[in-house]
């Protein structure tokens, strides 16, 4: 197959998507198919690796606004999707075209196109929009622009051959805008992933990181990704002041982000010693951080837990850590580790249950380690590179023939 892959971002630009696209391209080529990207120039100027002749990059110019404003980063976007469009219009025919929903024009682009040239595509839905602008109060519940947007969904859904979601819940959530609800054929579920080879578990005792941090002989609840606004980290913070006490408990946060300044100066005014910052780790050292905590934090503010999984729960199971699900109850990740056994969930907000959970676990060391050891086992058997990519495949194959 010729796929082409519509997204904002791609290398060297550093968001999940990127990571998750350009992994499943690789992926792909490995399958004997071509990949074309079409995104957006870079917004930093890291190096670009190299990559297989069978995937190439297009990248369209966009203005280049202050992206922290919401209206700019549309207008960016906006720009992004409309050259993405022309060149498509003038292009050479793909055989699928798969779409990412890191903005909100690039659905309706696919769905353009595939009205004025026949083109089949496949959305891949790993947020829900309009929902998650709604929930971090970005706009109106109820308003018109809200009602657009699921307009334009119920258009760009329709016409797809094909939508991929990343969990059950969030299937039930995309069947609205598709005949025949969550039993339409086309809607599938496939998990995000990490890879198993570069992500294992490491024995504490031979994890030079923790030793670097003197975190050797403690209890560590590990964060380890962006500290951004739809994240409840602050909840963490108040568990470290209610077990203050706890000399042998360690909450790491690992990240950078818009909320990091504000729980820093959280932190330091309450004179938490349990509590330790470090900016993000260098991609070789990932397996060691990774592998440091007892307990990886997978967190959203309430509401948006309801609308997508974060990524960073594949690599935590990966590297064989119990999972601390900070989010409210049915949610796909709060279900996962219930389901599987592989940790535990904790309401937003609720600092006294958690630090109650905790402080069970302090004293259970075996059942954290056969919580770990689970984890890694699930991992293995659902959500790796090579399930999720041949799923991906058999969707796409799925399209093409329809």
């Amino acid at each position: 197959m010729n796929i082409a892959v519509i997204t904002h971002y791609i290398h060297p630009d550093v968001v999940t998507n990127s990571r998750l696209l350009m992994d499943a391209a690789l992926g792909f080529v490995d399958s004997g198919h071509k990949v074309r990207f079409y995104s957006a120039s870079p917004s930093n100027q890291g190096s670009i690796p190299d990559f297989p002749s069978e995937i190439s990059i297009r990248r369209h110019w966009s203005p280049r606004f202050d992206p922290r404003g919401v209206k700019r980063r549309l207008i960016n976007s906006a720009f992004v999707a409309a050259f993405i469009f022309i060149r498509l219009l003038f292009s050479r025919r793909p055989d699928i075209i798969l779409v990412d929903t890191t903005t909100p024009f690039l659905g309706p682009c696919a769905w353009a196109i595939s009205k004025m040239r026949g083109h089949r595509y496949v959305y891949l839905a790993t947020e829900l929009y309009p929902d998650a602008a709604v929930a971090l109060g970005f706009i109106r519940s109820g308003g018109i622009i809200e009602r657009i947007w699921d307009y334009s969904n119920r258009l760009v859904y329709g016409r797809a051959s094909q939508v991929i979601v990343i969990g059950p819940r969030l299937r039930e959530k995309v069947a609205r805008h598709l005949e025949g609800g969550v039993e339409a054929p086309k809607l599938n579920v496939v998990h995000n992933w990490a890879d198993p080879t570069e992500i294992r578990p490491v024995i504490k005792s031979e994890n030079w990181w923790l030793t670097e941090h003197g975190l050797d002989d403690k209890f560590i609840v590990l964060y380890s990704g962006n500290i951004g606004l739809s994240h409840d980290l602050g909840t963490l913070i108040s568990v470290a002041e209610i077990l203050s006490d706890r000399d042998d408990l360690r909450i790491v946060v690992i990240g950078e982000g818009p909320n990091k300044a504000r729980l820093v100066s959280e932190a330091k005014t309450k004179n938490l010693k349990n509590v330790l910052f470090l900016p993000s780790q260098p991609v070789e050292v990932l397996p060691f951080s990774l592998s440091s905590g007892d307990f990886s934090v997978v967190t959203l503010a309430a509401g948006m837990d309801q609308l997508t999984i974060p990524s960073k729960l594949y690599p935590a199971m990966a590297a064989g850590q119990a999972i601390l699900a900070l989010m409210g109850p049915g949610t796909d990740v709060g279900e996962m580790v219930i389901e599987y056994d592989i940790g535990i969930r904790a309401t937003q907000g609720d600092s006294e249950g958690m630090a109650k959970e905790l402080v069970s676990l302090l004293n259970d060391p075996e059942r954290v380690l056969a919580l770990k050891s689970r984890s890694r086992m699930v991992f293995e058997q659902n959500f790796t590179r090579e399930i999720s990519i041949g799923l991906y495949l058999e969707i796409l194959d799925k399209a093409v023939k329809s």
